[in-house]
């Protein structure tokens, strides 16, 4: 309990290097992990770029039967995303929601992110209407994403009205 105490602590305190160390150190004296470390040492690896990492920790929570969490499903998701693995952060998602863990707007964000980036706009747009559908916050990110997804499959009407969204809530374009 000690040992999830100081790592939870060492994430919600961004000692990202501290808690990586502390998981190491609890690994190294055999404490066995339960679902909260598991989730601290998945969102840390994430985090820290270590995405392989963080996907190894997550197979190791499935396997071991621990329930999933927004944080450690999202952290999944988004590593997942940065390894260019679009399908797995979908499936990430949607085991989530079939195990009633409400994933975060982030991790949606993140898949619709890995589904633009690999020009896959048929799934980042259902991905979107998934999230209007089940009253997910849709912040400017995926607002900016559903866009591009819907451009991609030509519909640009759906895209412009996206956009407009995006501009009636006070988002502007960077300046480059």
């Amino acid at each position: 309990a000690a040992y999830n105490a100081a790592l939870i602590a060492c994430v919600e305190n961004d000692q990202l290097e501290a808690a990586a160390a502390l998981l190491r150190r609890m690994r190294g004296d055999g404490v066995r992990l339960n679902a909260l470390s598991y989730s601290a040492g998945i969102s840390v690896a994430q985090r820290q770029g270590h995405s392989q990492l963080a996907l190894e920790l997550f197979g190791e929570m499935e396997a071991a039967s621990l329930p999933q969490n927004a944080l450690a499903g999202g952290a999944a998701v988004a590593a997942y995303a940065s390894s260019w693995r679009w399908r797995e952060a979908l499936a990430t998602l949607t085991r989530m929601e079939e195990t009633k863990v409400t994933p975060r707007t982030a991790a949606f964000n993140e898949a619709l992110g890995a589904c633009v980036a690999a020009g896959r706009w048929r799934e980042a747009a259902s991905l979107h209407a998934r999230m209007v559908e089940g009253g997910v916050v849709c912040d400017g990110t995926t607002l900016a994403l559903a866009a591009r997804a819907h451009a991609g499959l030509g519909e640009h009407g759906e895209a412009a009205a996206l956009l407009e969204g995006l501009s009636s809530a006070g988002f502007r374009p960077a300046r480059a």
